[in-house]
């Protein structure tokens, strides 16, 4: 397991998760039970409908009245150092499926990528490239419609 997903579960996880201000979802190693390959939190969050990019704010003040979007706020992921290329994709799809699944009332996803939303930022490259945007009046915060991840959302279902 890599130092930082043993890190999260040594320190941050013992007192997030038994206080409900998340919960950890595990992606585990098919052969070897007590591995871990990924991991991502989940908790609820809410943006101002300013922060969001302007052709995003059209759409909500639009189909939802102006009310600010809700949203579901990745605290912390990660992954083995050993995984696949693609395995950080197939975690954000999975959660942006168990939110739609859970029928959590949600218009997206926000997260604070380490070292923030500056563009030599390797992580943050990574997140742009998967269709995150960067907030706007919130440095180093970034969001993702569940449309955009889900194409069976992309009617507005």
């Amino acid at each position: 397991m890599s130092p930082r997903v043993a890190g999260f579960f040594a320190n941050e996880a013992r007192q997030l998760i038994p206080s409900r201000f998340c919960k950890a979802f595990i992606a585990p190693d098919p052969n070897d039970p007590t591995a871990i390959l990924g991991f991502y939190t989940l908790s609820s969050a809410q943006l101002r409908k300013e922060n969001v990019s302007g052709g995003d704010e059209k759409r909500l003040v639009k189909s939802a009245r102006g009310f600010a979007p809700p949203m579901i706020r990745i605290g912390f992921m990660g992954k083995d150092d050993r995984v696949p290329k693609g395995f950080g994709t197939a975690l954000l799809i999975d959660a942006a499926r168990r939110i739609y699944v859970q029928d959590i009332g949600a218009w997206g996803i926000v997260l604070e990528p380490e070292n923030g939303t500056k563009n030599d930022n390797k992580l943050w490259q990574w997140y742009q490239k998967q269709g995150f945007k960067a907030c706007r009046e919130m440095d180093g915060t970034a969001y993702i419609p569940l449309s955009a991840l889900l194409p069976e959302l992309q009617g507005g279902t």
